[in-house]
């Protein structure tokens, strides 16, 4: 994957907010072509067994975490080192992830890192190679702040074990250029003549599968049938003579402003705002938009768990949220920290319109096991799409 380098602006509340490159928002390539839901990472990883040197944290308590301290090793996105504090007693080093792909890679010798932030979506993965240990809820003593809907157990929890601590979360938009169309609200606006060889796709198996079976109304989009999935590739094929462009993030921004496309999704963060800024008279449609879950998880192998849930659960503080919002680009998973939240990144909406206009995603199951199309066919089927 090629590498990007990050460039900060301000929006238009003057808060610092970092354009979403292809290496930020690789995240999402649950459906990329190298994602782990192929022949390599899973299969060969769960077979090594991973970070087998295994945490029991049934043993420990609420005081053991309030009472850590020491060292911890964290896995994270570069956009969320927004100049956090630190807990008490605990002094945390980073480590950045250019793929959803490196909590798995980079974590094969135990004790590599403590704590990771990665998407829900992820959680199957993870369990599967047995990297990460499920977290009892009760030695997070901010853990009731959380906003209710984001302690979905789908979100956080397999088998009756919670598995990660909501941190952050955002949504999938459509934006489109006012200066060359209208705001498409059907699949079928997109088919409009007047938008021939005018629409830009995201390079993302997994965010343009996602988005289009959100547009064609299927009630659970990362659950797709067979059936379901061969209309949404369908629906895509009939899109192709509207197409323009399957584009690396990053790239629509200018794309749009040079009007060589006047519709792209599935976009993210500032886009429309960097896109205005560069020309385009851009806006967001919530035409197909969907959010995603990124959470804290906790390593089989960590060498200081304790400070580990403390530093997670310092991070659910309301100046620590705010401080993310603000500086990441990303909405808070507590309701107090929602007034840090940049206006840009609301487009005229309110975070509960936002959260109920695009609905959290779980992720594509690995196996199919429930009869759903795999995250291997989905990687599989965008590359035969691209061609």
């Amino acid at each position: 994957m090629r590498e990007e380098k990050e460039r900060d602006n301000r929006d238009e509340d003057g808060v610092f907010a970092r354009s979403m490159t292809r290496r930020q928002v690789a995240r999402l390539g649950l459906g990329s072509v190298a994602a782990l839901g192929g022949v390599g990472i899973i299969s060969s990883l769960a077979a090594c067994g991973g970070s087998s040197s295994s945490v029991n944290t049934s043993d420990i308590s609420l005081a053991d975490v309030q009472n850590a301290s020491g060292n911890i090793k964290v896995l994270e996105w570069s956009y969320y080192d927004v100049a956090k504090p630190n807990p008490p007693g605990v002094k945390p080093s980073y480590g950045y992830l250019s793929v959803n792909e490196d909590t798995i890679t980079k974590t094969g010798k135990a004790g590599s890192f403590d704590a990771a932030i990665i998407i829900t979506g992820m959680l199957d993965s993870l369990i599967k190679t047995d990297r990460i240990a499920s977290i009892d809820p009760a030695t997070i003593s901010n853990f009731d702040s959380i906003e209710a809907n984001l302690k979905a157990p789908d979100l956080i929890k397999r088998d009756g074990a919670n598995y990660a601590v909501p941190f952050s979360w955002t949504y999938s938009y459509l934006t489109y250029d006012k200066r060359q169309t209208t705001e498409p609200t059907s699949f079928d606006d997109l088919k409009s003549p007047n938008l021939k060889g005018k629409i830009g796709i995201g390079d993302d198996a997994y965010g343009v599968t996602t988005q289009m079976a959100r547009m064609l109304g299927f009630p659970n989009p990362n659950k797709l049938t067979q059936d379901q999935f061969d209309q949404v590739y369908d629906a895509l094929d009939s899109l192709r003579p509207q197409l323009r462009t399957i584009y690396d993030y990053g790239q629509a921004k200018d794309l749009m402003a040079r009007q060589d496309i006047a519709i792209a999704f599935p976009e993210y963060a500032s886009t429309w705002v960097d896109a205005k800024k560069a020309g385009a008279d851009a806006a967001v449609s919530m035409l197909g938009a969907w959010s995603f879950l990124d959470a804290m998880v906790l390593y089989k192998g960590a060498k200081n768990p304790e400070a580990a849930l403390k530093w997670m659960n310092f991070q659910l503080e309301p100046a620590v949220q705010r401080k993310i919002a603000a500086g990441a680009w990303q909405f808070p998973v507590v309701a107090a920290a929602n007034d840090a939240v940049p206006k840009s990144l609301l487009a005229g909406m309110t975070v509960d319109e936002i959260s109920q206009e695009a609905p959290l995603q779980t992720g594509v199951p690995i196996d199919d096991s429930e009869g759903f199309v795999t995250l291997q066919d989905w990687n599989e089927r965008w590359s035969e799409f691209k061609i």
